[in-house]
C-alpha cells in the first residue's frame, strides 16, 4: 500500500510540473505568433508572459521568437529589453534587472546534468546589464549591475558590478566606470 501512495505522490508531482510547462508553452507560443512590432513587443508580449507565470514590470520590450521552458521563475524588471531568439530554461529563478539589455540569441541556462544527478541553480542579471549577442549564462551565473558582457561570452559564476567581460570563457577586460 505504501508503494501505491508513493506512486500517486510521484504522479501528482509530474502532473503539476507538466501543467506549469503547458501553461508556459501556450502563452509563449501565442506571444511568438504576433508580428514583430514595437507596440506588440512593448505591450502584448509582456502581458502574455505574465499569463505564462512570469513576473514582468512594465514597461519593457520583448521580441519574438523567444524560447522559455518554465516562466514561473522568471522575473523581468522595468525598461528591460529582450532581443529575438533568447532562450531561458527557467527551472530555477531567473532575474533580469531593470534596464537590462539582452542581445539576440542569448541562452540563459539554469539546469545542469551531473554524474550525481541534475543540478538546478538560479541566474541573476543585475540592473542596466548589457549582454551581447549569443552570450551563454550557465547555471548559477550572477552578473552585477552596470556590467557589459561581450558577444559570444560564456559566463559561469559571479561577475562583479561595473565591469566589462568578453571571450569564451568570459574574462575581465576592463572596468566600466
Amino acid at each position: 500500500m505504501g508503494r501505491f501512495f508513493s506512486l500517486l505522490k510521484t504522479l501528482g508531482s509530474c502532473l503539476r510540473e507538466d501543467a506549469r510547462a503547458l501553461r508556459t508553452r501556450i502563452f509563449v507560443g501565442l506571444a511568438n505568433l504576433f508580428p514583430g512590432s514595437t507596440t506588440v513587443s512593448t505591450f502584448v508580449r509582456p502581458v502574455l508572459l505574465q499569463l505564462a507565470g512570469a513576473r514582468v514590470q512594465h514597461p519593457c520590450c520583448i521580441h519574438a521568437p523567444m524560447y522559455i521552458n518554465d516562466a514561473s521563475g522568471l522575473s523581468i524588471g522595468r525598461h528591460a529589453f529582450i532581443n529575438l531568439g533568447v532562450r531561458i530554461e527557467g527551472r530555477a529563478p531567473v532575474e533580469i534587472g531593470a534596464g537590462a539589455l539582452i542581445g539576440p540569441f542569448v541562452c540563459i541556462e539554469n539546469y545542469n546534468h551531473r554524474p550525481s544527478g541534475t543540478e538546478v541553480l538560479p541566474v541573476s542579471i543585475g540592473d542596466r546589464v548589457w549582454l551581447g549577442a549569443r552570450v551563454i549564462l550557465l547555471p548559477g551565473a550572477s552578473i552585477g549591475e552596470d556590467t557589459v558582457i561581450g558577444a559570444g561570452a560564456v559566463v559561469a559564476g559571479k561577475i562583479p558590478s561595473k565591469e566589462y567581460y568578453a571571450g569564451p570563457p568570459a574574462r575581465r577586460s576592463l572596468s566600466v566606470g
